[in-house]
């Protein structure tokens, strides 16, 4: 039995991602029954694009930064400065290189108009930077607050936005106020908490760090397009209507995979403290019971999904309920999924960059191979096929030459300990 209670901070951590969660489960679905398929399909692959720029302007910079105040807490400050004067340079070259060369590639109006606005965040996230300090800091009941606040005024302005029955186009916008609305908070938090700002710009240190994490914009790039060329693909092959019947389930999978991802972000600052301290038995401990965490909550949710999938679709209207099966078919890609972020996390600790490249690259290879030819053949269904297979035979490659990576796999799924394991995950997070 699993009898542990948990503490305030871990409570506040997962009730703040479970507001993010509902909330952006709630948008979708207020969009798909106010507007079309085709809208929702246009909507869909303009937040792919904005995801994908996104990725590239250092949006990962957090893993360095983690890492950089967990080792010198007291100069937090100029790495907050170091972290937003980077990427906002590159956000916003990304931005205007979007704007201005997307319309080469791309000669639908409706989605160029939904690129220009759901992309304006690339320019307004680098400022809300200041998260970081109450991440790292451990203060949850401020982050709680914020999202609380936030999240309301979202779906209040997205129920207004709706069923006023206004365009696709101000439907976009209301993401924009989200981004707005949470810097303004965050920051206003931020410096009434702050005693006295202590900022040393300097360019020496900025391009020092710039060379240090030179490779995290493509490893960001990477990562997104693992998780969307299902979707960009099933779009270009099968049109905008399939794709959003694709997007659905997708995106019903992707936030069940952000939910684990959110725990990661929680973890992490662990590991690097485990790390930092040459306690590697407590560090593999840890790593151990999150492989044993994710298998079991991955066979709740397969569970979960074929025996309810067509009622939670429903909720998204009739036209998404022949998805059942590609739904299935995703959720069981959720385990290799996580744990192929978990590996990426332990590699980013140890700043093995290059090695996280190769993955990302592999993966993506796979991916495109299996569906141009998969989707050909099984349609959406195919797409699905494809993600669980590159997620599967990514990691086995990547890993052919490390046999610990496969006995920490083994061991930790195929074992009496699985409960203990996870038991021990928990402990860790109180």
């Amino acid at each position: 039995m699993l009898n542990i209670k948990l503490n305030n901070k871990l409570s506040l951590h997962l009730v703040s991602s479970f507001i993010n969660f509902f909330t952006s489960l709630l948008g979708i679905i207020i969009l798909t029954n106010n507007y079309t398929t085709q809208e929702f399909g246009q909507f869909a692959l303009a937040q792919v694009i904005f995801l994908i720029c996104y990725s590239i302007s250092f949006s990962n910079y957090h893993f360095y930064l983690n890492k950089k105040i967990i080792e010198d807490h007291k100069n937090e400050q100029n790495y907050l400065l170091d972290s937003f004067v980077i990427t906002f340079f590159f956000s916003c070259i990304v931005y205007l290189l979007l704007i201005n060369l997307l319309p080469f590639f791309i000669d639908d109006i409706q989605i160029l108009k939904l690129v220009k606005i759901i992309a304006l965040p690339l320019i307004l996230q680098p400022m809300a930077i200041t998260y970081y300090s109450f991440f790292i800091g451990q203060k949850f009941g401020k982050i709680f607050i914020i999202t609380l606040i936030s999240s309301i005024l979202s779906i209040t302005l997205k129920l207004f936005v709706a069923f006023g029955k206004y365009n696709i186009e101000t439907y976009a916008y209301t993401y924009v106020f989200d981004i707005i609305l949470i810097i303004f908070l965050l920051n206003l938090f931020y410096f009434l908490q702050v005693d006295k700002v202590k900022i040393n710009f300097s360019l020496h240190r900025i391009i020092q760090n710039l060379k240090i994490i030179s490779l995290l914009p493509l490893l960001g790039f990477f990562a997104v397009i693992n998780l969307r060329i299902d979707l960009i693909m099933v779009s270009n092959i099968l049109g905008d209507s399939n794709a959003s019947i694709y997007s659905v389930s997708s995106r019903l999978v992707i936030i069940q995979i952000t939910v684990f991802f959110i725990l990661l972000k929680y973890v992490y600052p662990k590991l690097v403290e485990d790390f930092k301290n040459s306690q590697m038995k407590e560090f593999y401990e840890l790593y151990n019971g999150l492989i044993s965490l994710i298998f079991l909550t991955t066979i709740f949710l397969v569970l979960i999904m074929f025996f309810y999938g067509n009622y939670i679709l429903k909720i998204f209207g009739d036209s998404y309920l022949v998805s059942h099966n590609l739904l299935v078919i995703l959720t069981s890609s959720i385990f290799f999924i996580c744990l192929n972020e978990l590996w990426v996390n332990k590699e980013y600790v140890f700043l093995k960059m290059k090695k996280i490249f190769f993955f990302y690259f592999l993966n993506i290879i796979i991916n495109i191979i299996l569906n141009y030819f998969l989707i050909s053949l099984y349609k959406e269904a195919g797409a699905g096929i494809s993600t669980l297979v590159a997620s599967i035979l990514s990691f086995l490659i990547v890993n052919m030459n490390n046999r610990n990576n496969f006995y920490f796999l083994i061991s930790s799924v195929f074992s009496l300990q699985l409960l203990s394991n996870i038991k021990h995950v928990i402990k860790r997070l109180l």
